[in-house]
């Protein structure tokens, strides 16, 4: 596992695959409108609609702006407790074909672990990496250029053995 990959799929998983932006992203874009509205009063002779506009522009790009910045901070701090600071580091295999029921996890330190195909939360190819959750909070990294020879060949298989519905390309 390196850096730029697992940060990849932090962004995808916290912000695109839960769209845990939008309510910031709305937030944002209601208190500008508020904050133009307001400023189009000023402009018309209303009395304290400049400073209600810009108490309302500040607070539409404070709050979501601390939302993200909080995000970045995690992921920062995130980076070091997973020690990749460093690097790349090895974290687990995926052995896709060794059980055509289930996809087997080996991790350092661990207890082989199997997770049945069709009770998948999901699998989403991204790009060269394939997520694969085994539940909804947790989920496998597959970087394809980890196996570039073989990488057309995986996303095959998981085609097969992983339920259409729960399959995003």
């Amino acid at each position: 596992m390196d850096w730029p990959t697992y940060r990849s799929f932090s962004v995808f998983d916290r912000l695109i695959r839960t769209g845990s932006w939008r309510r910031p992203v709305l937030f944002l874009v209601v208190f500008v409108a508020l904050a133009v509205v307001s400023f189009s009063a000023a402009a018309g002779g209303k009395r304290g609609a400049w400073l209600l506009g810009g108490v309302l522009l500040a607070v539409g790009l404070v709050f979501p702006g601390a939302h993200f910045a909080r995000y970045a901070l995690t992921l920062k701090q995130l980076r070091t407790r997973l020690g990749l600071k460093g690097g790349s580091r090895p974290a687990y295999t995926l052995a896709l074909g060794e059980d055509s029921g289930a996809l087997v996890v080996r991790a350092p330190k661990q207890e082989e672990q199997r997770f049945a195909w069709e009770k998948l939360y999901g699998v989403w190819l991204r790009g060269q990496v394939i997520y694969i959750y085994v539940e909804a909070g947790k989920a496998y990294i597959l970087p394809l250029t980890q196996i570039p020879a073989r990488a057309e060949e995986a996303i095959a298989y998981l085609r097969g053995v992983v339920p259409a519905e729960r399959f995003h390309a």
